[in-house]
């Protein structure tokens, strides 16, 4: 559902491959620039909340580093969207509490 979201009217599209390597390394791929952008400023949070929960449950990785690298390219790229700079002030956010959030599949 999120590359799904993030590809809307984009000539070319992210991959689920794709999407999970720039959330895992914060790097955006020359040609997916609008994509990110438009997962950072338009995606509803709660399906970037799901989308990390289940990447990092995935690779089996701390979801804190996917969120510092959101937060990161949040500030490089300037995003208006308050949410990050909380994300950023408080990098542990998340961490051991409940919250609601949609879960879903990367890829649909």
């Amino acid at each position: 559902m999120t590359a799904g979201n993030i590809n809307t009217s984009y000539k070319t599209s992210i991959s689920v491959a794709e999407l999970e390597e720039f959330m895992l390394t914060g790097k955006i791929k020359p040609g997916f620039e609008g994509q990110v952008l438009h997962l950072i400023d338009e995606t509803p949070t709660s399906m970037i909340v799901g989308a990390v929960d289940q990447l990092a449950a995935k690779k089996n990785i701390d979801a804190q580093v996917v969120w510092k690298n959101l937060a990161q390219v949040a500030a490089e790229i300037k995003s208006p969207n308050k949410f990050w700079e909380a994300v950023s002030d408080n990098p542990t956010l998340f961490k051991n509490k409940k919250y609601p959030y949609v879960v879903v599949d990367l890829g649909n």
